[in-house]
């Protein structure tokens, strides 16, 4: 059955108001970040109604980017514009292996 965590954690859609994507996958019923308090405080900041969206941004940006590796050997050719969808599916097109 694999991950149950990291299944979720890769396939969920995001919402229009990230509060709402963040509570729901990360501090709330799924709680992704594991009682993570970093997040949980960065959270409730964002999600101010009285915050305006200037601000509200970098502390999305520092709750949501995450870092996505991709390893291979030289043969493998493509990777590094290799596009990752939200939903945790890579765009494999125009990845090619040489001889």
């Amino acid at each position: 059955m694999g991950d149950f965590r990291s299944s979720v954690a890769n396939t969920f859609s995001p919402k229009l108001d990230p509060a709402e994507t963040v509570d729901y996958f990360l501090t709330g019923p799924y709680s992704l970040a594991d009682g993570n308090t970093q997040i949980a405080g960065l959270a409730v900041k964002a999600s101010s109604p009285i915050l305006p969206q200037e601000k509200r941004t970098p502390l999305y940006n520092q709750i949501c980017n995450q870092t996505n590796a991709t390893v291979s050997t030289a043969k493998v050719t493509g990777t590094e514009d290799m596009p990752w969808m939200n939903l945790g599916i890579f765009d494999l097109r125009h990845v090619d292996m040489t001889k």
